[in-house]
């Protein structure tokens, strides 16, 4: 166009159109099947890269979070400690996706309105009916957050009675330690500036470490999801 050529302008359009045909064709595909060899060769090394969270581990973690919220959660009682409110949000992010083994970023980006519109009844009737007394039991303890996940659909995350006590808590203190109140998000960064959630991958990697679990790098919201998924396939297939 800029040499004002037609016969080039006219390949180039033919090329574009050519290119849109084609494409995923003689270059998606092979680009696909290389990137799928490449993860396939690397999950078959040496240091089983796709290890499974232990049981263990796991519980060192909760534990190590469960220690972390009781101290933190003491301390900005009696204060607007800003050190105490980042590490007590961290922690309760952290506790949240290994409770519900939800993906980081769904958890993360939890709304401040999200957590006051929580639900607190117990749903359907005719879906109460068909639960045992242990399951009608659990239902009455728990509260349920919905939230956008995975391709915009609606997916819930369940909060224990202790966990709603910890987030009021958070929520109370967030503008007394400096989170902006333009800032939507739940577990928000304690800084004016910032309109951004805490990470929870960050989170997690970051108790992971300090729990003391043989196997931290395996501790992350995937792997966890993966894990309970592996327990539950297991439990299906059990004999009587």
């Amino acid at each position: 166009m800029k040499s004002e050529d037609p016969v080039k302008e006219d390949q180039a359009d033919k090329f574009s159109k050519l290119a849109v045909i084609e494409w995923a064709h003689k270059v998606g595909t092979g680009a696909r099947t290389t990137l799928e060899e490449r993860k396939w060769n690397n999950a078959s090394g040496t240091q089983w890269p796709n290890m499974l969270p232990l049981s263990e581990d796991i519980r060192q973690l909760h534990a190590k979070l469960s220690e972390v919220i009781e101290e933190k959660q003491k301390l900005l009682a009696l204060s607007d400690d800003v050190t105490a409110w980042y590490a007590l949000a961290e922690a309760t992010l952290s506790k949240l996706i290994l409770f519900n083994r939800r993906r980081s970023g769904e958890v993360q980006r939890i709304k401040l309105a999200d957590f006051q519109r929580r639900c607190h009844d117990q749903g359907n009737d005719d879906v109460m009916d068909s639960l045992s007394s242990w399951e009608k039991t659990l239902c009455n303890k728990l509260e349920r957050i919905e939230i956008r996940g995975k391709r915009g659909r609606k997916v819930p995350v369940l909060l224990t009675k202790e966990m709603v006590q910890v987030m009021e808590l958070l929520a109370a203190k967030r503008t007394l330690i400096g989170v902006s109140q333009t800032n939507d998000y739940f577990f928000a960064r304690p800084n004016f500036s910032s309109m951004e959630p805490l990470r929870g991958a960050d989170c997690i990697r970051k108790y992971a470490l300090k729990s003391g679990a043989k196997h931290p790098s395996n501790l992350t919201s995937t792997k966890l999801r993966k894990q309970i998924a592996t327990v539950f396939s297991d439990l299906m297939f059990e004999g009587p």
